[in-house]
């Protein structure tokens, strides 16, 4: 009887003692997120993402609905960026900018500055609303214009740049004679059979003003074209305002554009310069369509093509307003309903500019990389009426509509009266009652009943008169 209790007691431990270790085996081996997301222990962000606590986040796509889907010049295709917004697909001849797709002329392709400076070196680039916040390169991160593009072509007596913007061909290296006349530099160009091609030609200063690169010297992307001189090169534009024959040069050593070189007198060293042909389609920087919206006491400027405004600097111009403080001027101003302005670089502010342009310190968010203390700007030659106008932002508005300081409105300069009005710099002009008229040439003025730049008469010699400073005034 005593042994019979000794086994049935064995028997029960020996039960119990199963029980448990299958009970242990089976905690060691169990996962139960949706458990353990219920416990008060730590979870992970995902887990805490699903819960029911009424903290949950939404991750919101960008692109549902699709904002591209009915936007001008896109091909509706919306893709996500990795900082959560988005961007849009455009059309052949268009980029995404910071506001839409935009067609691609000159002040849309970037500087090329990457770096940003002080008024003596290189610095880490400023935060928002630090000192020197608003340069070239920070807004050019930001996607406000669309980085140069070029491929190398290899052909089997020589290799050629494309450029992936315009579409131009051009000449790798220079022609290995430095300095030639414009006679030479044309008929080199004209003659020119490389690369399978027979039609090359001396470029445009639109043209080559693509190839301007300001964050080293010589200007121009090294890397596709090597062995470029710091040189004066030929364009095949006419400077038609000069008494002489005289065309326009590009200087690669510091991006001097505008400036002329006489061609009137025969075997002058001025007249020396280089070249870099090209081929493809003649491209035309269709930047000059500008008008003058009046606004109370004050006014600014726009461009139908760039889809700029502009605004000027307080008071009349003065070289001592330094960079600084111009760039920090626009970056706080509030005006017409706007407070976005930011400093144009220096592609954007020679759209504002008469066409005969040369550069002058201080006016753009643009520095030069090779003495800090400056920075690129331009000044109309014989058109000093635009050197006020520094600050840009974007048209809020339609294209064919503009911002009047309240509200979108019909652009009353759409399509431009000017552009083909004689002696007219191509400037409309208008004002919130609609009334609208053209900036004329030097020595012009608008005569509002004709509705034509006319010359200016000439004072007598008794008198104290002279021509109309501003060379306009308001029509029908």
């Amino acid at each position: 009887m005593k042994k019979l209790l000794l086994l049935l007691i064995a028997l029960i431990f020996l039960a119990v003692s199963c029980s448990s270790s299958k009970k242990a085996e089976n905690d060691d081996n169990a996962v139960l997120p949706d458990e353990d997301a219920e416990n008060d222990g730590d979870v992970t962000p995902d887990e805490d993402a699903d819960s029911d606590d009424g903290d949950e986040i939404e991750d919101i796509d960008p692109c549902e609905p699709n904002p591209c889907e009915n936007l001008a010049n896109s091909d509706g295709i919306c893709s996500r960026k990795e900082n959560g917004g988005f961007e849009c697909g455009c059309a052949k001849g268009y980029f995404w900018g910071h506001s839409g797709c935009k067609k691609i002329i000159l002040p849309h392709i970037c500087s090329g500055q990457t770096k940003c400076y002080d008024l003596e070196k290189e610095i880490e680039c400023p935060a928002k609303g630090d000192e020197f916040y608003g340069q070239d390169a920070q807004y050019a991160a930001l996607g406000y214009c669309l980085p140069q593009s070029f491929r190398i072509k290899n052909y089997d007596d020589e290799k050629t740049v494309i450029d992936n913007n315009t579409g131009l061909e051009w000449q790798q290296k220079v022609m290995p004679v430095a300095m030639i006349s414009l006679d030479e530099a044309q008929n080199y160009c004209a003659n020119l059979d490389t690369g399978n091609h027979n039609d090359w030609r001396l470029p445009s200063m639109d043209e080559l003003s693509t190839l301007l690169y300001y964050d080293n010297s010589p200007t121009i992307n090294l890397e596709y074209f090597p062995d470029t001189p710091s040189d004066n090169f030929w364009t095949s534009s006419r400077d038609m305002n000069d008494m002489y024959i005289s065309y326009y040069i590009i200087n690669f050593k510091d991006a001097d554009k505008g400036a002329v070189i006489s061609t009137n007198f025969m075997e002058s060293v001025s007249r020396q310069a280089s070249i870099r042909c090209v081929r493809g389609e003649i491209y035309e920087s269709v930047s000059k369509t500008r008008f003058s919206v009046e606004f109370g006491e004050e006014s600014f400027q726009g461009n139908s093509d760039t889809n700029l405004i502009w605004k000027g600097l307080m008071g009349n111009f003065d070289n001592s307003f330094s960079w600084a403080t111009r760039l920090k001027y626009c970056e706080d101003l509030d005006f017409i309903g706007i407070s976005e302005w930011r400093l144009a670089n220096v592609r954007e502010l020679e759209t504002i500019t008469a066409d005969e342009v040369h550069f002058y310190s201080g006016s753009s968010s643009t520095t030069y990389t090779w003495s800090p203390e400056e920075h690129f700007g331009v000044t109309p030659y014989k058109d000093e009426r635009y050197l006020n106008y520094v600050c840009i932002t974007e048209n809020p508005c339609a294209e064919d509509k503009i911002w009047n300081g309240e509200k979108c409105v019909e652009n009353p300069c759409l399509p431009n009266p000017c552009e083909e009005s004689e002696s007219s710099t191509d400037t409309c002009i208008f004002n919130l009652n609609g009334k609208r008229s053209c900036y004329c040439n030097y020595g012009y003025s608008w005569d509002s009943g004709s509705q034509k730049c006319v010359a200016d008469e000439i004072p007598d010699a008794d008198t104290d008169e002279t021509p109309d400073s501003d060379n306009s005034e308001s029509g029908e």
